[in-house]
Order: C-alpha cells, then structure tokens, then sequence
C-alpha cells in the first residue's frame, strides 16, 4: 500500500509469468513509469533488478529475490 493522494486506489499490479515480472498500470490517473518509460493504461512491462519504476512521483527500486 502507498500512501500518497496522487496514487490511484487501485493504481497498477504487479505479475509473475513463468519467471518474469511484470508491472501493469491499471488506468492510473497521474501514471507508471519503468525506466522512464511510461507504461500506458492496461499496458505492462516486463522489470529487472535494479529497474526503476516510478508510481505517480514516487520512485522504487526493483529488488527480485
């Protein structure tokens, strides 16, 4: 849970498919970005160790383990 008023309430997911993952937006209102990329609605994108993704402003590290 990520408490900030500019994170949707349900605002992307994350997906396990075989043994990758993936980060989903999940028609987010201020956006999703991986590496500075910005994940369009419904859209995924596969995530690496060390991967940035930024969930509205808010920035994460990726850390797989």
């Amino acid at each position: 849970v990520v408490s900030s008023r500019l994170v949707s309430h349900i605002h992307m997911c994350i997906l396990k498919i075989e043994d990758d993952y993936y980060i989903e937006d999940m028609n987010s209102t201020n956006g999703t970005w991986v590496n500075g990329k910005r994940i369009m609605s419904n859209e995924r994108s596969c995530v690496r160790n060390g991967d940035e993704v930024i969930i509205a402003t808010l920035p994460y590290k990726v850390e797989i383990t």
